[in-house]
This record gives C-alpha cells, structure tokens and sequence, in this order.
C-alpha cells in the first residue's frame, strides 16, 4: 500500500510505502483507511471506503472533541448531512456517533431537521437498514407537525411493519400521538400460530417493547404507569410475555409482582422462558414477597433471601 494522506496521527510522508497483510481479494488502486496505534502499523485495522467514506474521516479529523454538550451537539450537526448514506463505512460511523450521545442532545437536533429529506430517506431502497430506527427516531422529533400523518400511514401499513426499524417507527409514532396512540400500537399487533406468524409475533412485541423501555426511560409524553399497564399486558400471551418480564424488570417495576407471578404459573410449563424471565424478575424485586418465589439454594436446600 501507499499512503496517499494521514487523516489523524502522526504524520507520514506521502507515498511512504507499507506491506499490510489482508483477508480476501483487493483490487488494485482501491482505497482503503488504516487504523493503527502504532507508527509502524503493527496489527493495523483496514477497511475498504469508497472516496465518500474517505470525505466523512477527514471531516470528523476536524471536529471537536465532544467535551461537553455544546460540542457533542456540534458534532451531531455536523453528522446529519451524511445520514442515509449507502456506505457501510460512513452508515456505521454515524451511528456510532448518534449512539453514543444522550437523547437529550439528539432532541436539540430536530431544528436543524429536513422533515422532507427524512421522509424520503425512509422511502428510498438505498439507505442502510441499519439507520431506519435512527431515522424515524429522529422524524418523530419533529413534533405532531408535519409528522404526525405520515408516521400513522406509516405504521397502518402492513408492509412498513415488516421492515427493519420497527422499534424506531412505533417509537416516533407514540412520540407524537402519545398515550392515545398505546391502543392502536397493541390492535395492530399480528396474530395467528403457524411459523410464519410466530415469528412476526415476536418480532413486533420486541419492537414495541423496546419503544416502550425508551419512552420510559427518555421521555415524558406518556405516564410511566400507562407504559408498565401497557407492558403487563403482553404477560397475556406466552409467545412474548418472556419479553414484556424482562422490560418490567429493567425498569425496576416491582409493583407489578403479582402479574409477573400469575404469569409465570399460567405459561412456565410451556415456554420455559417465561420461568425464567420470572425467576431473573424475583432475584432482582427488592420486595420481601418476591422471596416466596425463588427456588431453595441448591446448596443448602434452604430459602433464599435477597
């Protein structure tokens, strides 16, 4: 290889020649980008980029570290012109910098927000489907206007529920419809009990879990107790009550004990999942009843305590 430029580091002359061992077949004259914590390239990270993901790196070289969050939101700014981008690279690169920086700082964003241009993100076949929960995210930012329509064509359509991004989609739309909207996200849930349906199934009650855990947790357009009532709800259906265990249990809902156990006694013997979310919720319930619940210690044969 032959270095042409170093983005960030120590400097190196350019044409300075390097022997670099790859994985595959590289075509000749391709560009890639070297990573290495050493001057002398010992164990380098390389990736093929096309000359757009070459443009991302040595525009982030000149970003601000994010410091505080009048940093971070700059460098966010200076993201979203490269939202939706086809290249692996520069898709990852984003999300990573969107990922690591606090919701609250991304709901600043939606000012400097093209409502048209996310709309026709999310439309076209180009954009990575990694960034579509991102992008409804932050679609749903925009507030009840202009969003509001399209977010619930989106989400009465059939085939918009299959795609990726579901969580991000059921996420934006309970953004701006709020609590009214909980209903409709529980109606549209699929049914039926061949393959084909489970799956679906399990893969919508995920996405809607997690929504619902990041309204709990982030926001405030919907009462915690209606997200809990909301998440109670899926314990009467074993194919995801597993799921909706767990989330009571991260969010430390401990007043939902009772639901867990009835749970737990109606669907264990079929889906030994739900055992043992149940089991996971009573080891962390700081409540004494939770005790009765748990299994003796094997070790002693005696009950266990918190």
């Amino acid at each position: 290889f032959e270095i042409q430029a170093v983005i960030q580091g120590t400097p190196a002359d350019s044409g300075t020649r390097l022997t670099l061992g790859v994985i595959g077949p590289m075509e000749v004259d391709r560009q890639v980008l070297v990573f290495s914590d050493s001057v002398d390239f010992t164990r380098p990270v390389i990736r093929r980029v096309t000359p757009t993901g070459i443009d991302l790196f040595q525009d982030v070289a000149k970003l601000p570290e994010a410091e505080d969050d009048a940093t971070r939101l700059s460098r966010l700014r200076s993201f979203l012109k490269w939202l939706g981008h086809p290249d692996r690279l520069v898709s990852a690169t984003v999300l990573e910098e969107f990922s690591a920086a606090p919701y609250s700082l991304v709901r600043k964003l939606a000012p400097d927000l093209d409502a048209e241009r996310l709309v026709e993100l999310l439309r076209t076949a180009e954009t990575p489907t990694n960034q579509r929960g991102l992008l409804f995210l932050l679609y749903g930012t925009l507030g009840h206007e202009p969003a509001s329509e399209q977010l619930v064509a989106w989400l009465e359509s059939e085939a918009e529920r299959s795609k990726p991004g579901l969580d991000g989609l059921i996420g934006a739309y309970l953004l701006v419809q709020g609590a009214e909207g909980l209903e409709r996200v529980l109606e549209l849930a699929p049914t039926g009990d061949d393959l084909s349906d489970l799956s679906h199934r399990r893969w919508y009650a995920k996405s809607l879990i997690s929504a619902l855990d990041f309204h709990a947790r982030y926001e405030d357009v919907i009462e915690r107790e209606r997200i809990l009532a909301t998440l109670e709800r899926l314990l009467e259906d074993p194919v995801v009550a597993g799921g909706g265990i767990g989330a009571l249990n991260r969010l430390e809902a401990w007043d939902s004990l009772s639901r867990v156990r009835a749970a737990e006694q109606r669907w264990a013997d079929q889906r030994p999942s739900i055992g043992r979310a149940a089991q996971a919720f009573y080891e962390a319930c700081p409540l004494p009843e939770a005790e009765n619940h748990l299994p003796p210690d094997p070790d002693t044969g005696q009950a266990r305590t918190h």
